[in-house]
């Protein structure tokens, strides 16, 4: 009966901390979301390049994405509680903006990233992301020209 309570103490009070936490963390899950997204995206290219290269896929590196996971979001939720306690009230002094430094940090996060992926894609299609942009610019550009002369020939 006692070890029953005692049960039903310890339970209630470890939801109690995770709605605690869940709270906490809420303003900062969008940029959770993104980063999840950025490594399902960074972990998919890398093995789309591997199959492409015939590089073989083992379990040890693909089981880094969980640490890789756990260490981002470690950082992201350490420098959030620093900035929501400390830096931000700092920060504000100069700028306006709310959780400057944990925004600034999970874009440096979010950049490696993003270069992983366009690495990954640049050694299959032999292209990078910026090439793709100038040409799809140009091509832009070109067509809006294109309609511009031949409405004026009209």
């Amino acid at each position: 009966m006692q070890l029953d309570r005692f049960n039903e103490t310890i339970h209630t009070k470890l939801i109690a901390i995770m709605g605690l936490m869940i709270t906490f963390l809420t303003p900062i899950a969008g940029i959770l979301i993104i980063i999840l997204f950025l490594i399902i995206i960074d972990t998919a290219t890398g093995i789309w390049k591997a199959k492409k290269l015939g590089q073989m896929l083992i379990s040890v590196t693909l089981s880094g994405i969980i640490a890789k996971i756990f260490t981002y979001y470690l950082t992201i939720i350490m420098i959030f509680g620093l900035d929501h306690f400390l830096i931000n009230d700092i920060l504000q002094i100069w700028l306006p903006q709310h959780m400057l430094f944990t925004k600034f940090i999970c874009l440096i996060i979010a950049s490696v990233e993003i270069f992983s992926i366009e690495e990954n894609y640049r050694q299959v299609k032999g292209v990078g992301f910026w090439t793709l942009f100038q040409k799809l610019t140009r091509t832009i550009k070109k067509g809006i020209d294109e309609l511009k002369d031949s409405g004026l020939k009209r």
